[in-house]
């Protein structure tokens, strides 16, 4: 028997294996490739000690105008005055603003970056008077100090002034 090869016989017969071969190739998917190699990365940073006040980024303020808009609000000062003894220290806290135009400012502030004079402080029962030109804000404490959280009074909008007390024991403040 002889087996007799025409053109159209090669057509079809490439026409099949190139669907077979397309068919292994969509069943099997595309192969997974994975790198040869692996970058290896190293760090290194030098230790010091010391002191430094945190960076004034910490301390925030929103501003808003009589209209209800946002205006610019800055915090550019946090001071205070102490006295008495410690364990038993009052400090009068003063937080400066930039807010121009503002009817109501919000705030939230480290008062361990405030500038002033006095010795040892311990926050541990610490506590804001009810003088406070300030109301607490988003679940503020007295346990949250030094960090204070608060909407100044109306129209408060250069300076808001608060006493704190080192020791709250028996003193008239605004938290618990």
């Amino acid at each position: 028997m002889t087996l007799r090869i025409t053109r159209g016989r090669i057509t079809a017969l490439v026409a099949v294996l190139a669907v077979a071969g397309a068919v292994l190739t969509v069943a099997a998917g595309p192969a997974r490739t994975q790198a040869a190699w692996t970058d290896r990365s190293y760090t290194q940073a030098t230790v010091t000690a010391g002191t430094w006040n945190a960076p004034s980024g910490g301390n925030t303020c929103t501003a808003v105008n009589q209209g209800g808009n946002a205006v610019k609000c800055t915090v550019t000062g946090i001071r205070y005055e102490g006295w008495g003894t410690v364990g038993d220290q009052t400090r009068n806290y003063y937080i400066d603003f930039d807010a121009p135009a503002a009817k109501t400012i919000t705030f939230s502030v480290d008062l361990t970056t405030a500038t002033g004079a006095a010795g040892a402080w311990s926050w541990t029962n610490a506590g804001v008077s009810t003088a406070a030109q300030f109301a607490g804000t988003s679940g503020w404490t007295c346990s949250s100090l030094p960090r204070i959280t608060g909407r100044a009074n109306d129209w408060l909008t250069t300076t808001v002034y608060f006493p704190v007390y080192e020791n709250k024991t028996g003193k008239s403040v605004m938290c618990s």
